[in-house]
């Protein structure tokens, strides 16, 4: 089933990165990425009910966009109404940011070549 597109790329990036990983390190590697994803409907839930405080952007690690929406009070309510519509995709981008974070950081070594020791 296909939610988003932004999405979608994000989930393949995260197997095709976990595929290219030794079998031992994978498990590490999704446990590492499930820890730290957010989750797309709860950003939206917090964005509709609390998006005025800026809590939606405090929940993405998003510390000055939450300060500057607490307070503005969303810009009285302009700014909340926007995000609305930008929050999801928020998310996916952090999400991805993860994955390409989380690939640097358990790719596996390069061989060694003798020509360099």
């Amino acid at each position: 089933m296909l939610v988003n597109k932004m999405s979608d790329n994000a989930e393949l990036a995260l197997y095709e990165s976990a595929r290219a990983l030794p079998e031992a390190r994978r498990a590490e590697y999704m446990m590492a990425y499930n820890s730290q994803k957010k989750d797309r409907t709860m950003a939206f839930v917090l964005s509709l009910f609390l998006g005025t405080f800026g809590i939606d952007r405090f929940y993405l690690g998003q510390i000055a966009l939450g300060l500057g929406k607490l307070l503005t009070l969303g810009c009285l309510g302009m700014w909340w109404f926007i995000d609305l519509f930008l929050i999801m995709r928020a998310t996916d981008r952090r999400n991805a940011g993860i994955v390409a974070k989380l690939g640097a950081l358990y790719a596996p070594a390069p061989p060694e070549d003798p020509a360099y020791r």
